[in-house]
């Protein structure tokens, strides 16, 4: 299994686990291309039980156009995006490419 691993910006959080990867992709909807500013978010989905979170991100919660219940987690210091939680993927956890 590969060891992912990562850090926001500043540092302040850090994340890794020994754990296979689940899908990869990039999302195209609306609230990801509004949150990147771009064509579209790099997503890595891994089980969220085979990741240790060091430090305390802060959460954003909204509505998908699925109608899932969304959670954006980012550094309350620095502002980077790094987690992500969908209600219609249970136990699983989104990584942003950008923080690996």
């Amino acid at each position: 299994m590969p060891e992912l691993s990562g850090r926001c910006l500043c540092g302040n959080i850090t994340f890794s686990g020994d754990t296979e990867i689940l899908r990869a992709g990039n999302c195209h909807c609306v609230d990801c291309r509004t949150a990147t500013g771009a064509a579209y978010a790099t997503l890595i989905t891994v089980a969220e039980d085979a990741i240790t979170i060091a430090g305390t991100p802060k959460v954003y919660r909204h509505k998908a156009e699925s109608g899932a219940d969304i959670e954006k987690l980012f550094c309350p210091d620095c502002g980077s995006q790094l987690f992500g939680r969908n209600s219609n993927r249970p136990g699983m956890l989104s990584l942003r490419a950008g923080g690996l």
